[in-house]
């Protein structure tokens, strides 16, 4: 989040975005005696949980790719294949979220 203001102050709004989602702290005194309306103001310039969890999936994607053309099963000092099931099952499951 770029910003939260409350409607019809100046006072600035404590708030804070995690995994959870975003917390808003708000004042005990607000500007109408209903509710507390606020502006939300997002920063588009940063990625959502999804875009970076996607991003990660081609990561690994591209990796295992590189694995099956660079890497044998057998120990030749090279790199080695036997993780790449394990892999292609956390990607896998990844793409399910």
């Amino acid at each position: 989040m770029k910003s939260v203001r409350l409607l019809g102050s100046d006072s600035p709004i404590k708030f804070s975005q995690g995994v959870e989602g975003l917390t808003v702290t708000i004042p005990s005194a607000h500007p109408n005696d209903i509710a507390p309306v606020f502006a939300i103001e997002v920063d588009e310039t940063q990625q959502t949980a999804y875009e970076s969890l996607q991003d990660a999936i081609h990561s690994l994607e591209d990796y295992v790719n590189y694995m099956r053309e660079e890497a044998s099963y057998i120990n030749t000092g090279k790199l080695s294949t036997l993780y790449l099931p394990t892999i292609q099952e956390a990607i896998l499951s990844a793409k399910t979220v």
